[in-house]
Order: C-alpha cells, then structure tokens, then sequence
C-alpha cells in the first residue's frame, strides 16, 4: 500500500544501524556461539530479577518457589548484577 510506504522506509532506516551495530559486534570479537549463549543467559537473568525486584508481579502472576529462590532474594539479585559484567569481562579478552 502507497500509505504505509514511507512508514516502512522509515523503520528500515531506523533499524539498520541498531542491528548492523551488533552484527559488527559479534563479527569483530569473535565470542563464539558458547560465549554468545552464556552472556544471553547472563543478562536474561539480569532482565528477570529486575524485573522481580521492581515490578509488582504479585498482582497477577504467583512465581514458583524455585523461580523465587534463583531471582529473588538480596544476593541473587546481586549475583544477577555481576553475572553478565563478569561474562563480558571473560569472553572480551581474547
């Protein structure tokens, strides 16, 4: 459709710095599939006990007392803070 055209001209645009950004990345380190997935790892976690911590997720969703323990207490949360710092700190220096 004529409308939408310029629309997706623009988001095209807009998109491709963001991901070209993080395919030089992941090009010019060389983390290797492992590393990719353990940093992932890392900073989903990171994502999820935020998450836990800030949002009131009580209201509408009871969490598993296993998804409680790995995201929920003080040093979980600080374990979930360092994790993906300390991936990146191994898997950057080669």
């Amino acid at each position: 459709d004529m409308k939408l055209a310029p629309l997706v001209l623009a988001l095209d645009h807009l998109q491709k710095p963001a991901f070209s950004g993080l395919a030089d990345f992941l090009a010019s380190n060389s983390v290797g599939i492992l590393g990719l997935v353990i940093l992932s790892a890392a900073t989903a976690g990171l994502v999820i006990a935020v998450s836990i911590h800030i949002l009131p997720f009580e209201t509408f969703y009871t969490f598993s007392s296993a998804t409680r323990a790995l995201f929920d207490s003080a040093e979980a949360l600080f374990f979930w803070l360092a994790a993906p710092l300390v991936a990146i700190f191994f898997f950057n220096r080669g």
